[in-house]
């Protein structure tokens, strides 16, 4: 019996130093949370930016090439993709594989005649070892348009179909709709909706509110609130 007891003592002692410890990591979880929601307020939700800018933005056709030496690959592209290559184009490639860059030297002008695919030719800038890998991932440069205002594709978010993004306006977050043009992998053409030189937000937006104050992350630099 006095076993019994014993182990039943040991048992509710366990459980209410369990009990005692969850209400302790609460405590310091609320805390933390309280401590936060001041920072936020007294100092803005801390945001990294980048400014909306004009220049060129170059539009990437991608292709996947088959590598037949060091200095040489190749491909077979659909019509369409086809249509947009041109010799003399520049392409990039990205890794696991080495990074290289090259050109287009050639694009056959008719299909083959049982695949309907057409024929590409790419000379490599400079010898890279791709370690037994037949085929890489190439990224061609084949149109560009200059002089628009652009702004990177994880700016742009959508509300009810409808893009917008969060500007950094006298120190609060607003959001603003915008219209959208053509977008690359990682850019995107805003035609309206913006100025040049405006802080677009491309960090921290997931715990935004329109009206917040916000930090500018990375400049040294405390929003303030503007009457």
């Amino acid at each position: 019996m006095k076993r019994v007891l014993l182990i039943v003592t040991l048992l509710a002692l366990t459980a209410l130093a369990f009990v005692w410890r969850i209400r302790v990591y609460k405590n310091v979880q609320a805390q933390e949370v309280v401590s936060l929601a001041s920072e936020w307020r007294t100092h803005g939700k801390p945001v990294h930016v980048f400014r909306a800018r004009q220049g060129a933005v170059h539009f990437y056709t991608k292709v996947r090439m088959e590598i037949k030496s060091k200095r040489s690959s190749f491909s077979w592209v659909t019509r369409d993709t086809a249509e947009r290559l041109r010799a003399g184009q520049r392409f990039y490639t990205k890794g696991p594989h080495p990074a290289c860059t090259g050109r287009v030297v050639s694009v056959s002008l008719s299909p083959d005649r049982l695949t309907g695919m057409y024929y590409v030719n790419f000379a490599i800038d400079q010898e890279a070892d791709f370690s037994g890998q037949k085929r890489v991932l190439a990224y061609v440069d084949t149109s560009s348009k200059k002089g628009v205002l652009f702004v990177p594709n994880a700016a742009v978010f959508m509300v009810k179909n409808r893009p917008y993004v969060w500007v950094a306006q006298e120190g609060t977050a607003v959001q603003r709709p915008v219209v959208l043009g053509e977008e690359n992998c990682d850019t995107t053409v805003v035609v309206q909706g913006l100025d040049e030189g405006e802080a677009v937000i491309v960090g921290g937006m997931s715990v935004l509110e329109e009206g917040d104050l916000v930090r500018i992350q990375g400049k040294g630099h405390r929003a303030k609130r503007h009457s």
